[in-house]
């Protein structure tokens, strides 16, 4: 991902986040169904799934910076500026 466009980048979240989103889903109901209590088996899994999201756009956001910063400069270049 270090020549990765934001636009990319932004399309990874975008696909990433339902996918977690529904695991966890999965999860929740799997524990529901394995005897975990009502409380456990949803807020447990809507925590994790919290943590992956913000970590996901951390890394994603900091990808999207350093390319765009990288392409600032080469315009800059180019143009003379």
């Amino acid at each position: 991902m270090r020549d990765a466009s934001p636009t990319t980048l932004l399309i990874v979240m975008v696909v990433a986040v339902p996918v977690v989103v529904a695991g966890a889903g999965l999860v929740s109901f799997l524990m529901l169904r394995a005897g975990y209590g009502l409380i456990l088996s949803g807020l447990l899994p809507l925590f994790v799934t919290l943590a992956v999201v913000a970590t996901l756009g951390v890394f994603l956001g900091r990808a999207a910076s350093r390319s765009r910063r990288r392409g600032d400069n080469r315009n800059r270049d180019r143009d003379g500026v």
